[in-house]
């Protein structure tokens, strides 16, 4: 079997990799479907199109615009509506969730192009117990000799996911219902519904759900270090071909990049910043962003955070995935404050995968952070003023200066934010730092020199000697006057 070919457009962030597929796109006659990660990458994407191309028929398809029903029904009404009237280039503007929710059997022969690289994986677990009956009659499971985990198979109609939610109440399983829906898009980590009760789970779309498309393009610079591309690549390397072609820019100006952190006693998390302690740290950013962050600025974070700092801090609130946007690329200062780390729901998708914990902070935490600050004013390749960003911790720091220099800045500089309150600030599960084991140790080891010394007092008095002198004092010759 011949393998699906995908190609990859590569380079640094604001080196114009959405802007080569568009400009490909309009000068390539061909019926293009388009996918972004957010509804506001996708007007922008519109706007240029209509803007270098007014002729060219440009349909954008979002849950706030392209028609009535649902998303999924809005897409097919729209190429139905171009295939009636006798369109031979066109495009429609979609989603990343419409495009991997969607059957698009109808668009074979189209042209896929997909702006970011899509949160492609999934993952979690629930306890079969209570509901196995149901899953049995809904899902059909599919496993081959010697695998662990089976793929699924949904039995009759996608089920109404509010009325589902209403009946098991649990979000993770809702979600899980909902990727099910798609034939072989779960895997669940056994054979056999009634060989246990504790069923870990992982969605994984991939490009090979796009086979019929007469050619497929993921622009992305972080795309070839995602959990969706190391998962395709891990399961299906013989049945996809990817081509990498990167995209480069030539900087003219060089920017001052300032890179702040507010600590480097502990690793930030959304488990931790949902505690009284976590609340507390997270309290400090604000308390500080609050008197440094200029209103011309652009902040964002895990939603937890944002639930703490929205109306506390000024700029503008934007997406944390807000990859590919222009819109900022004027502001000079931003704030990222994040998390993606991996958790317990990750444990079954990563072994499977053969990840481990730094390959999924790298993939989530990390390229997330550096989309993000790609935003700003340093996006523009001739700008060269000052440019500043605030992350949580310094290993954040440490490792977006070093992406930094690989994009060829060459002007970087780590901030230590100490009067900010929380720099040597230890969580508990943390344990104690090496400062704190040192100073535990001292204070062992002079507790056992006292414990010594209380007992050699003890033997010297039992045997007659003057403390603190060694031998047996009867035995003493007395000194002559």
């Amino acid at each position: 079997m011949a393998k699906m070919k995908v190609t990859m457009l590569t380079g640094p962030q604001g080196s114009g990799k959405s802007t080569v597929m568009r400009e490909e796109a309009i000068a390539r006659p061909g019926l293009y479907l388009f996918a972004a990660p957010t509804h506001e990458l996708i007007d922008e994407q519109a706007n240029d199109f209509r803007r270098d191309a007014r002729w060219l028929k440009t349909w954008p398809v979002h849950s706030k615009v392209g028609g009535k029903g649902k998303v999924e029904e809005r897409l097919e009404h729209a190429r139905s509506e171009i295939m009636r009237e006798g369109h031979k280039h066109a495009v429609i503007l979609t989603t990343h969730d419409a495009m991997m929710g969607s059957d698009l059997s109808l668009f074979a022969g189209w042209h896929a192009r997909i702006d970011e690289a899509p949160a492609a994986i999934q993952a979690g677990s629930f306890n079969v117990s209570e509901m196995r009956t149901a899953l049995k009659d809904r899902f059909a499971l599919h496993t081959k000799p010697g695998h662990e985990w089976a793929s699924l198979r949904l039995r009759g109609d996608k089920p109404s996911w509010k009325r589902l939610q209403g009946t098991l109440g649990a979000k993770e399983l809702v979600e899980f219902y909902k990727q099910a829906a798609n034939t072989a898009r779960v895997f669940v980590s056994t054979p056999d519904w009634d060989a246990t009760d504790d069923i870990e789970w992982f969605s994984m779309w991939t490009p090979l759900e796009l086979a019929g498309f007469a050619s497929v393009q993921i622009a992305g610079s972080s795309y070839t270090r995602s959990v969706g591309y190391l998962a395709a690549k891990a399961i299906y390397e013989d049945r996809l071909e990817f081509d990498e072609r990167e995209i480069l820019v030539a900087r003219t100006g060089q920017p001052s990049i300032c890179i702040h952190y507010f600590t480097e006693g502990h690793r930030g998390s959304t488990t931790f910043w949902e505690t009284s302690d976590g609340r507390l740290q997270i309290k400090h950013v604000c308390d500080y962003l609050g008197k440094t962050l200029p209103k011309a600025s652009f902040w964002s974070g895990n939603t937890v955070v944002q639930h703490l700092m929205e109306h506390r801090i000024k700029g503008a609130l934007i997406k944390a995935s807000a990859a590919g946007l222009n819109k900022h690329r004027n502001r000079q200062h931003c704030a990222i404050i994040f998390s993606g780390k991996a958790t317990k729901a990750d444990k079954g998708m990563m072994a499977a995968f053969g990840l481990d914990k730094d390959d999924i902070e790298r993939a989530r935490e990390d390229e997330l952070i550096r989309q993000f600050v790609m935003r700003g004013a340093i996006r523009n390749p001739i700008f060269d003023g000052a440019y500043d960003v605030y992350v949580y911790e310094k290993v954040q720091a440490e490792r977006l200066k070093s992406h930094f220099g690989e994009l060829g800045f060459d002007s970087v500089e780590l901030v230590p934010l100490a009067d900010a309150g929380l720099m040597t600030v230890r969580r508990k599960s943390d344990g104690p730092s090496d400062q704190e084991k040192a100073a535990k140790k001292a204070e062992r080891n002079e507790k056992a020199a006292k414990r010594g010394r209380k007992k050699r007092k003890a033997e010297a008095e039992a045997a007659g000697r003057e403390v603190g002198q060694p031998g047996n004092p009867k035995l003493k010759k007395t000194k002559p006057a």
